[in-house]
């Protein structure tokens, strides 16, 4: 499942994205988190989606926050995907390219 959960996240990449942290982002500690309260264009909150899974009835991302551990899933946080853009994950959405990728090729 690990290795799974790896290539999952290298496929998508990793990216950063800008979202409203709603309360109810703020008191979660488990479960795939849906808000369909949370804005999608207020975002004073930044991320970083690491992967994405599946439960039996939901698809979710696997979103790393820069708060510590202690707060949701050891930092983490299951987001809802495929929800219109619930709390602006797609929103404002950052990700880093490599312009002299062939410098790399041999190492």
């Amino acid at each position: 499942m690990q290795e799974l959960n790896q290539l999952k996240a290298e496929l998508i990449g990793k990216f950063c994205f800008g979202r409203d942290s709603h309360a109810s982002f703020q008191l979660y500690r488990s479960g795939v988190y849906d808000e369909p309260a949370c804005s999608s264009i207020q975002d004073d909150h930044c991320a970083l989606v690491v992967g994405f899974d599946a439960t039996d009835t939901q698809l979710y991302y696997i979103v790393k926050s820069f708060w510590k551990t202690s707060w949701g899933n050891d930092g983490y946080i299951w987001m809802s995907r495929n929800k219109n853009n619930q709390c602006g994950i797609a929103t404002r959405v950052s990700y880093p390219l490599v312009a002299h990728w062939h410098l790399f090729c041999d190492l």
